[in-house]
């Protein structure tokens, strides 16, 4: 938890709203569902232009993924932290306890913990200028 402390709690910065919400028979509406790709771009030039070492990212629950939703899927973070730092943050902010594990895909494919989100970001944003990523608990065997 050390790492907590002293270095990606602090990188995450949450922008607005919530930018995803359960619908009355509990789907979950995603940015993209709600958002135009035109609001979207301009959201992500505006926020890169005040923070140009920072990753724009949208992060979300894989469809069927039984974990908590975070409140505020629209995430901007520093481009020197990796997918496992970023994962302990989001494991606090859901109170999931240790013996959780969570998983992050990009584009349906699952990222290794150990990679830099600057080379995800740079190999996987998208035309709108942000990052999807979705999340959900990993299952063993």
């Amino acid at each position: 938890m050390e790492l907590l402390k002293n270095g990606a709690k602090a990188t995450l910065k949450m922008l607005g709203l919530k930018s995803g919400s359960k619908k009355e028979n509990n789907e979950y509406t995603y940015f993209k569902d709600k958002t135009t790709f035109e609001r979207r771009k301009m959201e992500c030039i505006k926020v890169l232009s005040k923070n140009p070492n920072k990753l724009p990212l949208i992060i979300e629950p894989e469809e069927g993924c039984n974990v908590p939703i975070i409140t505020k899927s629209k995430i901007l973070i520093t481009n020197k932290v990796t997918v496992g730092q970023m994962l302990l943050v989001l494991k606090e902010k859901m109170n999931l306890g240790l013996e959780k594990s969570l998983i992050i895909k990009c584009n349906g494919s699952i990222v290794p913990s150990n990679r830099k989100l600057l080379e995800l970001y740079d190999e996987s944003k998208e035309d709108d200028g942000f990052l999807y990523l979705r999340y959900c608990e990993a299952t063993y065997g």
